[in-house]
């Protein structure tokens, strides 16, 4: 019998929704972890992703984030990518969010930066983001970027 499956629903305030089939990993109410292999490479923000890349991806019904643990096809990890999300609920065969744009992006030496931060001007600039709705997610970014790494030791130290 093969792994279970699970599709990922991305929405987006600014452009249209994505779909990924990933292999459900683990659940428990209210939480999952995905796994997720791409078939082409691909960059963003200068990062980029071979063909063959996996993620990790876990979701916590109604959390604020999405956490994405990725690795080369080697096993060497590429980082830990975080979407700022919304309205992050658990199906029995998906799992879907709403992005709000800011990504965080925390290289494997630790240190991190703020991607998408010209998205989300263009967001507030054509009404799909309130000024005020933004500084809120400026200010959620600034307070994942100092409690995630946190979890991201934990999560490294375990798989040593």
């Amino acid at each position: 019998m093969g792994q279970a499956r699970i599709r990922e629903i991305k929405q987006h305030l600014n452009k249209s929704e994505e779909v990924y089939e990933c292999e459900l990993i683990h659940r428990e109410p209210g939480y999952v972890v995905v796994r997720y292999v791409t078939d082409r490479p691909y960059q963003f923000s200068g990062i980029v992703v071979p063909e063959g890349s996996r993620t990790v991806g876990h979701y916590r019904a109604g959390s604020d984030c999405v956490i994405w643990e990725m690795y080369a096809p080697s096993g060497e990890k590429l980082g830990t990518l975080v979407h700022v999300c919304r309205d992050l609920e658990i199906g029995e065969d998906y799992v879907r969010y709403l992005d709000l744009v800011l990504d965080l992006w925390f290289h494997p030496d630790g240190h991190h930066e703020i991607l998408d931060e010209d998205e989300l001007m263009e967001c507030v600039a054509q009404g799909l983001i309130s000024d005020r709705d933004a500084e809120r997610l400026r200010w959620l970014v600034d307070v994942l970027a100092h409690s995630l790494p946190v979890f991201i030791r934990e999560r490294q130290s375990s798989e040593d």
